[in-house]
Formats: structure tokens, sequence, C-alpha cells
């Protein structure tokens, strides 16, 4: 299995008062993305978000929290489970946990917890079956392998230096979760290959020409 390594993964610096108060005019989740990269910093010590959103609290600028704010709310759910989890020396069964902390997260907010109804696309196909009902033919998939990236936070953590920001960014970069049919799911690369540039999270599904769409079945994101 593939994973990204230290050259294809962004390098934060901390930020300055200025670009504290420009921050302030923007969402949540576009302030922690907003970062500059510095050769001289160890991919490891990422910024903190809790001074970002302080800054966030203390603006009178009103946003529109929309669907982005909305998966954000999803990741901090997931980060703090799974840094706790990192923290606590928890190296084995990751994945599942965090398919079981997503599905607490959806049942905590009183809405439809299945697979299907928590995942964030689906393929054609996908859709095709579920409007039919032929859950059968349905599988849920990791868009991005979790073995691409979750050796990089349980190294961090054994080295004694995973960052919150760290697991925030790598699961909001990567997990993403998407309904297919089961012959497509057998289609797809069992990794995200040797070209992939450690970014594009959809990488996998255009490489097998699998497109995929939001999935209405969604609560959290559907209005």
């Amino acid at each position: 299995m593939d994973i990204i390594n230290e050259e294809q993964f962004d390098q934060w610096i901390g930020f300055s008062e200025e670009e504290i108060d420009r921050m302030r005019a923007l969402s949540e989740v576009e302030a922690i993305r907003e970062v500059v990269c510095s050769e001289e910093k160890s991919w490891y010590d990422l910024q903190d978000p809790d001074i970002i959103r302080q800054a966030l609290r203390e603006s009178t600028c009103i946003v529109d929290p929309g669907v982005e704010e909305q998966r954000a709310e999803v990741i901090r759910f997931l980060t703090e489970h799974l840094y706790t989890a990192l923290i606590e020396g928890m190296t084995e069964g990751l994945p599942e946990a965090l398919d079981r902390w997503l599905e607490l997260f959806y049942k905590e907010k009183g809405l439809a917890a299945e697979e299907h109804h928590r995942a964030d696309f689906m393929t054609e196909e996908g859709v095709f079956l579920k409007e039919k009902e032929a859950l059968e033919g349905l599988e849920c998939v990791a868009m991005v392998p979790e073995e691409a990236y979750l050796p990089i936070l349980t190294d961090a953590a054994r080295d004694g230096k995973l960052t919150y920001s760290l697991v925030y960014t790598l699961l909001d970069r990567y997990f993403y979760r998407c309904m297919v049919e089961t012959d497509e799911g057998n289609s797809l690369p069992v990794d995200m290959g040797a070209d992939w540039d450690g970014h594009d999270p959809f990488y996998r599904f255009e490489k097998a020409g699998l497109a995929f769409y939001p999935n209405k079945w969604n609560e959290w994101f559907v209005e």
C-alpha cells in the first residue's frame, strides 16, 4: 500500500497577527486550510487550530456554515476520537474505529446512520441500487484507503510528535466514503498507485473510470 511521503505533505508554520486578522473573515475550515509552507519546519509541526478558532470567535463576521462547515464538524468529531485513541497507544483496528465513530456522530445527531446514509458520495450504479432498495448489492468503500495515511499518524504518535492539527488535516484531506456496486468496488485499484500526487482524494475512482455524485440520502449534508 502506497503511503504519502514527507515531500508530498504540506508543511505548516505558525500564523502572524496580521494573518490571524485576515482569517477572521474566513470560515473555520477555510482558516485551518490557510497555511504558510516552510521547508525549515518538520512536517509534524502543524499549527494547532485553537488560535484560529479563538480569532474567529472574536470576529464580528457572520459566516454562512454551508456544506463545508458541516463537513468540518464531522472531521472535528472524528479527529477528537482518533487523536485520543492514538495518544492512548491504539495502533490496530483504526479504520474500523473511524467507521464506528462516524456512525456514532450520525446517531448523536438523531440522523439515519447506516452506511448508505453516512457515505459522502454514490456512484451512478449505487444510486440505482439504492432507489430499488437493493442494498445487498452495495458496499461502502474508502475513497483513499486508510493504509495510505494512518501510518503517518501512528508513526507520529510513536515518536511523540502527534498533533491535533496533523490528525485533522489528514482526515479532512482524505476521509471520504462512497457507496459502490460490488463489482465496481472490485474494479478499484487496491491502493492509490505510485503515480498518485498525494493530494487528490478521488484519484483512485478517476483511474477506475467511476463517476460519483453527492449522496442525496446523507441527511447531514442534505438541506
